[in-house]
């Protein structure tokens, strides 16, 4: 007799796991609470609305006040502990089967978000790392994400043609204005590559979490500057807003 495949460890709890989703069958179901419904989210930035933050409508009311340069932020997740821990596991730890899970949910969250729609999305591009922290952490989350999203997709997908000029610190405790100032000027089009022709394109910027939309607005800001027409954010995990 040969011997017995012991089942995957999941992500998350460290029980036996389904071989295909990576998470048990507990994580799977809380991974699914986790999942925003479409009628409880601000239509631009994708924050949660039931905290009262909402004027009855559609918006939030910071995008009321001040609307982002995207067009729309795309999540599948509200952000929680048990998401943390699970995109801390491929962030922080390197499991990149972490990505299995956390693209199912966003590849069914985009489909259901454009069934209705005539946009098209020309190219994906995945939120950059600097040079610096890249090294340090040997890939980049966004794009081991942006990969499989843009396989699932069948959607053009390209690396390098947005970079990050500065290595800013991590954010997490930043407020809103403190994130804003530090990504002023942070990302780059680089003009030397052969696609860097943007003119009339609507891009999909591919993130692990959005936390306040900076770090997304400032890259929507270099990109429509460079010319694109729309960009949308697609994302994991929405953080809610304090």
């Amino acid at each position: 007799m040969g011997d017995t495949v012991a089942p995957p460890s999941c992500l998350i709890c460290e029980q036996s796991a389904d071989s295909a989703t990576r998470l048990c069958e507990n994580c799977n179901e809380l991974i699914r609470q986790s999942r925003y419904d479409i009628h409880s989210r601000c239509v631009r930035c994708a924050v949660d609305l039931n905290s009262g933050l909402g004027d009855g409508a559609l918006h939030c009311a910071q995008c009321i006040k001040q609307p982002p340069l995207f067009d729309h932020c795309v999540t599948a997740t509200s952000f929680n502990p048990l998401i943390g821990k699970l995109i801390n596991q491929l962030k922080h730890h390197g499991k990149l089967s972490a990505t299995i899970p956390i693209v199912s949910s966003m590849v069914e969250a985009i489909k259901t978000h454009y069934a209705a729609s005539t946009t098209r999305v020309d190219l994906v591009i995945p939120v950059p790392l600097h040079i610096n922290r890249l090294r340090h952490r040997g890939f980049n989350q966004a794009n081991e994400i942006a990969k499989l999203v843009c396989k699932a997709l069948n959607l053009p997908l390209t690396f390098n043609l947005c970079e990050r000029q500065f290595d800013n610190p991590p954010q997490q405790q930043s407020g809103l204005a403190a994130r804003h100032k530090n990504l002023r000027g942070a990302f780059i089009v680089n003009s030397n590559m052969t696609n860097a022709n943007l003119k009339g394109k609507t891009i999909a910027i591919i993130d692990d979490v959005v936390t306040t939309g900076a770090t997304a607005n400032a890259m929507t800001k270099t990109l429509l500057n460079a010319g694109a027409s729309r960009c949308d954010i697609w994302c994991f995990s929405r953080t809610p807003r304090k």
